[in-house]
């Protein structure tokens, strides 16, 4: 994810950490809900689990008989934060800025 991680993309974790024996996977935020969700969670009773969060940005990530589905470059499999909504996208409205031009008002906070 090039544009999260500019500063050490391209970089070797062994390198970075100075640790030579060190491993390191990158997994998508909400990809990772969800399997927390399907191993220890809710989503332990039910065959297609789908889960929406809400921060900075939209997540969304869904699973099929305990597989998390992604795409080729490990990103969820379906996106929702860019589809079209109002005069923008659904991120626009459902994200912290979202939240923060919906009251008109910058001196509130919205805690992640």
């Amino acid at each position: 994810m090039k544009h999260k991680f500019a500063a050490i993309y391209g970089e070797r974790f062994a390198d970075l950490s100075g640790r030579s024996d060190a491993k390191m996977r990158f997994i998508h935020d909400v990809n990772c809900m969800l399997l927390g969700e399907i191993s220890q969670g809710s989503g332990l009773a039910f065959r297609r689990v789908a889960l929406v969060t809400l921060g900075t940005g939209l997540g969304f990530a869904i699973s099929i008989d305990g597989t998390v589905l992604k795409s080729a470059s490990g990103s969820p499999a379906v996106s929702i934060y860019n589809l079209p909504y109002r005069d923008g996208t659904l991120e626009d409205y459902a994200s912290k800025r979202g939240i923060l031009r919906a009251y008109g008002r910058n001196d509130v906070t919205v805690k992640q």
